[in-house]
């Protein structure tokens, strides 16, 4: 008998194709034994277990059996829900089209063609759409003859792609919880008891009425092109094991209170000391801006704003290249070692990267080794992401919900 085949789509154009579109694969098979498919025991939904997207973090996806609510007697459906969702630490606003495949043991198709809408993730964990496949009546769900069991068990394999027409994270910001104590300080300018100077691009003058439309004191220094930062001490020394040191040491800067950081912008210690007030920066920065704000965190240890940093350092197919050089000139390792493993789990793909000939030396050969001395062979998701039953623990639509 040939299977039922269920077309699901939004009557919308599909993306046309063009040079800078990310073209993701996704894909599992999910293996559930008859007992718990048919729901023998009557328990709660049973859920797959949650997939990244590959070659594009924060993105996650999810398959759940619902099997409805009890009370529902007569109308209780067993209905396959599909999911996406966003991981909540990373503030990601994107716009993507799914083409994909749901097989339920050769019995019922489920082919997809859909837009999912322009999402903002700022919450735990946002829910960007939901998918019901199709709904059975339960009673006839658990009959034992129920045509999707298959030598005694429900196969499901899903295989599609993604293609990511928009996407970006929108702001930097800093996450630290001490709100009242953070605005008690804003508003202490007079106890901004130490200077962080670095080179302006200009020199200017800050009018009285300018300052008072800043949350920062900000002044210039009678040296040309100079610029100073006044700050808290108390703010640099929570934040900063190297600042908290210094101050802990009586080191030169401490008798002075005044430091020089040459090896950042004027601009990107504004947005850096701003973060530490809590103030947010909502426009995007270019790669290598990104970078030097992260070396500069990394280097004074400031953990909260390197965190939001690399929360805004997207590696995509067109700024792994760059960011992984940039990675190796600052003698960034926790972030080369990232890109160096995104660069190997997406050539799996057989994808392209862009720029990848200028990619340096020393990844090239890393890569080269890990690819050719790995055991692992690389193969469609839906075979290589493989689950049985339901995976305990795991964070479902159900849970999401609340």
């Amino acid at each position: 008998m040939a299977p039922t085949v269920i077309e699901i789509n939004d009557y919308t154009v599909a993306p046309t194709e063009h040079p800078h579109q990310i073209k993701c694969p996704i894909g599992f098979t999910w293996i559930i034994d008859k007992d718990i498919a048919l729901n023998k025991d009557d328990k709660e939904d049973i859920f797959s277990k949650v997939y990244l997207v590959p070659g594009f973090p924060g993105i996650k996806y999810q398959l759940s059996l619902n099997f409805g609510p009890k009370y529902e007697e007569e109308d209780r459906r067993v209905t396959p829900i599909f999911c996406f969702w966003l991981d909540g630490s990373r503030d990601i606003t994107c716009k993507f089209y799914m083409n994909a495949k749901f097989n339920f043991s050769n019995k019922t198709i489920c082919n997809i063609s859909k837009w999912m809408g322009n999402c903002l993730g700022d919450e735990e964990n946002l829910v960007v759409d939901e998918i019901d496949l199709f709904k059975w009546s339960y009673a006839k769900w658990i009959r034992r003859k129920n045509k999707h069991i298959v030598d005694g068990k429900l196969t499901i394999i899903f295989e599609g792609n993604i293609i990511i027409e928009k996407a970006f994270y929108s702001k930097l910001y800093d996450p630290w919880k001490l709100w009242d104590e953070i605005n008690a300080l804003k508003t202490d300018t007079a106890g901004r008891n130490f200077v962080i100077a670095t080179e302006g691009q200009e020199l200017k003058v800050i009018h009285s009425y300018q300052l008072k439309k800043l949350d920062r004191l900000l002044f210039t220094n009678s040296k040309f092109g100079e610029k100073e930062l006044f700050v808290h001490k108390e703010i640099l020394q929570k934040n900063s094991t190297v600042f908290a040191r210094m101050f802990e040491l009586n080191w030169k800067e401490t008798a002075e209170n005044r430091i020089e950081i040459p090896d950042i912008s004027f601009k990107l210690l504004q947005i850096a000391i701003d973060l530490l007030y809590k103030k947010s920066y909502e426009d995007l920065l270019k790669e290598e801006e990104y970078i030097e704000l992260y070396f500069f965190a990394d280097k004074y240890d400031f953990e909260e704003i390197r965190k939001a940093v690399r929360r805004c350092m997207m590696l995509t197919p067109f700024s792994v290249v760059e960011y992984a050089n940039l990675a190796v000139k600052y003698s960034l390792d926790l972030l080369k070692a990232e890109c160096q493993k995104y660069l190997i789990e997406y050539s799996k793909c057989s994808y392209p990267i862009e720029n990848i000939k200028l990619l340096n030396d020393e990844i090239k050969n890393n890569i080269f080794y890990e690819t050719f001395t790995t055991s692992k062979i690389a193969v469609p998701p839906q075979y290589a992401n493989v689950c049985y039953n339901n995976n305990e623990g795991a964070i479902g639509l159900y849970h999401l919900r609340k």
